[in-house]
């Protein structure tokens, strides 16, 4: 489900169910097939759409303020390299 509301984007879904409606309609067995594979599709979409955190800005964690990009030597360098203000 992840994958097909990735690739159809969250906001396209009821378009992507238009279209297979409107695909649909020039095929002679319409109505059993929106009933038997579309409806019950569409369904589970919406479900799991229902189930996704509503958020308009999502937040992101802040960084640390702590962290090393440089591995264990960078420590030891960073160590080497420090600065004792306006002397």
């Amino acid at each position: 489900m992840r994958k097909f509301v990735a690739s159809v984007g969250p906001d396209n879904v009821e378009n992507w169910f238009t279209l297979r409606k409107a695909d649909a309609l020039s095929y002679p067995g319409y109505l059993k097939y929106k009933k038997d594979r579309i409806s019950p599709f569409y369904k589970v979409v919406q479900e799991y759409l229902n189930k996704l955190p509503k958020e308009d800005h999502p937040s992101f964690p802040q960084a640390e303020p702590n962290i090393n990009l440089g591995g264990k030597d960078s420590q030891a360098r960073d160590a080497s390299l420090s600065v004792k203000g306006n002397e």
